[in-house]
C-alpha cells in the first residue's frame, strides 16, 4: 500500500488506478478493522492522491458513506499524517458540492478540527485543517458554528505558533481574518 501510495502520485497510473476500480477497493478496506489497524494511515494517503483527480474525487464521494469513512478512519488510527491526508481530501471533496460540505459539519467536522488542530505540534496538520475549515466556510452559515467551537483561539495559537513571518495567502491567515471579520461584524452590526 506504501507503494501504491507513491504510484498514485503520477497521474497517468493515478488514472489507471481509477479505471481499475482502485476507490471501491481504497473505500472498502477503510471498513476493515485489520487493514485500519496496520496500514490506515497509507489508505488515507492513497485515497487523497486518488482524489487529486476529478474523476476519483467523484467517485469517492458519491460512493456510499464516502465521506463517514473518512471521518472514521482519521478518528481510529489518530496519527499526525492520518489527519493531514484526511482533512485535505475532505477540502478537496467539499469544493465539489455544498451538500458534501452539509454532510461534514453534520458529521461533527468543524468540532474535530477545532478540537484537534493544535493537537500536535505540526504546520501540515494546521494548514490542512484550516484549509478544510475555509471549505466549509464557503456555506457562510457554517461560520458561527466554527466560532462556537472555539475557532478563533485554536487558529490564533495555531498562527502564535508559526516560525516564519505571515503570509496572508496561507488557509490559517485566511481563516483567522474571516473568523475575526464575523465577529467584529456582528457587534458592530447595531453602528
Amino acid at each position: 500500500f506504501s507503494l501504491l501510495g507513491r504510484l498514485a502520485k503520477n497521474d497517468e497510473i493515478c488514472l489507471r488506478m481509477i479505471d481499475a476500480k482502485a476507490v471501491g477497493m481504497i473505500s472498502s478496506l477503510m471498513e476493515d478493522d485489520t487493514a485500519l489497524d496496520n496500514f490506515g494511515e497509507v489508505l488515507l494517503e492513497v485515497m487523497l492522491s486518488l482524489c487529486k483527480n476529478e474523476s476519483g474525487a467523484t467517485q469517492f464521494v458519491e460512493s456510499e458513506n464516502g465521506i463517514e469513512r473518512i471521518v472514521n478512519v482519521y478518528e481510529r488510527v489518530c496519527k499526525v499524517y492520518a489527519y493531514v491526508y484526511a482533512w485535505n481530501t475532505l477540502a478537496i471533496v467539499g469544493k465539489k458540492h455544498q451538500k458534501y460540505r452539509a454532510k461534514m459539519v453534520e458529521l461533527g467536522v468543524i468540532k474535530h478540527i477545532v478540537r484537534n488542530l493544535n493537537k500536535w505540534n505540526n504546520w501540515n496538520v494546521k494548514t490542512a485543517g484550516c484549509e478544510a475549515l475555509n471549505v466549509i466556510a464557503q456555506d457562510t452559515q457554517y461560520v458561527s458554528n466554527m466560532i462556537e467551537a472555539g475557532g478563533i483561539d485554536a487558529v490564533t495559537s495555531a498562527l502564535a505558533s508559526r516560525k516564519t513571518a505571515g503570509d496572508s495567502n496561507c488557509p490559517l491567515q485566511q481563516l483567522f481574518d474571516l473568523l475575526t471579520h464575523k465577529v467584529l461584524f456582528q457587534n458592530m452590526w447595531w453602528l
